[in-house]
């Protein structure tokens, strides 16, 4: 038989160990994301603001950059405006 050919039987048995991986494992518990050594639930209050804080600034800089025509649209912008 070719290697790469899975039979019928074969393919039913490897369903059925899904079926039973699945049906005995049990829904992710807080503690299962947490680093071993900190407690679940801790949050770095200081690092979690500076990190809003980084992407409130990149949001404010892109939306400037967006409100400001490059010189060639500025340029575009003017001639339309005094045509």
């Amino acid at each position: 038989m070719d290697s790469d050919v899975v039979s019928v039987s074969e393919w039913l048995a490897l369903l059925q160990a899904i079926k039973r991986l699945t049906g005995a494992a049990r829904a992710l518990a807080p503690a299962d994301l947490v680093a071993p050594g900190t407690a679940p639930g801790a949050i770095d209050t200081a690092e979690l603001q500076t990190r809003a804080d980084q992407a409130e600034n990149r949001l404010r800089q892109a939306l400037t950059a967006l409100r400001q025509p490059a010189a060639g649209e500025a340029a575009l912008l003017g001639a339309l405006h005094s045509a």
